[in-house]
C-alpha cells in the first residue's frame, strides 16, 4: 500500500520539533519494514541543506504526493495541533482518500 504519512512536524520548542521529526521517521521506517511504500515528509527537512526553500515550496511538494500517489493517508497523534495536517486531511477528504488516524 502506498501510505502518506501526515502528522505535527513544526513545534516552537526546537526539542519538541526534533520528536516529531524523530516520530515521524521512526513510523516510516516500521510501515516501510512491513511492506508499505510511504511518502515521509518528515524527512524534507534535509532539502534545506542543499536549496534555499521556503514552507510554501514544501507543502506544495508534500500535497502532490498525496494528491497523485497515495493510496491513503495516515495521520499521527497531535495532528489537531498541525494546521498543514489538517490541510491535508481536508484534501484527502476531497479526493475520498481514505484517512487513517492512529
Amino acid at each position: 500500500m502506498k501510505i502518506y504519512l501526515a502528522g505535527k512536524i513544526s513545534d516552537s520548542n526546537t526539542l519538541l520539533f526534533l520528536d516529531n521529526i524523530k516520530t515521524g521517521i521512526s513510523y516510516s521506517a516500521y510501515l516501510i519494514k512491513n511492506g508499505n511504500d510511504v511518502y515521509c515528509s518528515f524527512l524534507d527537512y534535509q532539502f534545506r541543506f542543499f536549496a534555499n526553500l521556503t514552507k510554501e515550496d514544501f507543502q506544495r511538494n508534500s500535497m502532490s504526493f498525496l494528491e497523485g500517489w497515495a493510496d491513503e493517508i495516515w495521520v499521527l497523534p497531535d495532528w489537531e495541533n498541525s494546521e498543514g495536517t489538517k490541510k491535508e486531511i481536508a484534501r484527502a477528504n476531497e479526493l475520498k482518500i481514505p484517512v487513517r488516524y492512529l
